[in-house]
């Protein structure tokens, strides 16, 4: 009697285990194949926005430095490169509104009258 209890015990932890693991393997199958199809219908709008924005936000790192002289870029240590940035929807829309400072054609030359207001914003 205690050996047919013994086995039917045995038999339970198998089964439970068998579930256990059919279980999650059915889980992380589904799961891989779920995030290999797109279900997003604007996805192409977005993979476009991505690169779009990483285009702008390279070319504004490139001109970080663009209006500072050469001796004091030199005297300035070096800023470390910038990781991959992961930028949600909201933030891509925001880079994709940045312009950079060599696409505006006005500069402070062409600005008259506003000398006090044109030395703030040098300073600052």
């Amino acid at each position: 009697m205690a050996s047919g209890n013994v086995r039917r015990w045995q038999q339970i932890i198998q089964e439970l285990i068998l579930i256990a693991g059919t279980s999650l393997s059915t889980y992380f199958v589904v799961r891989f194949l779920l995030s290999r199809l797109e279900f997003d219908p604007e996805s192409q709008k977005h993979e476009d926005a991505k690169r779009k924005s990483a285009a702008i936000l390279r070319r504004l790192d490139r001109g970080d430095d663009s209006d500072d002289s050469s001796s004091s870029r030199q005297k300035r240590p070096q800023k470390q490169k910038k990781q991959d940035l992961v930028l949600t929807q909201y933030e891509q829309a925001i880079a994709m509104d940045v312009v950079a400072p060599e696409d505006i054609p006005v500069s402070f030359n062409d600005i008259e009258g506003l000398d006090d207001i044109i030395e703030e914003l040098k300073e600052s």
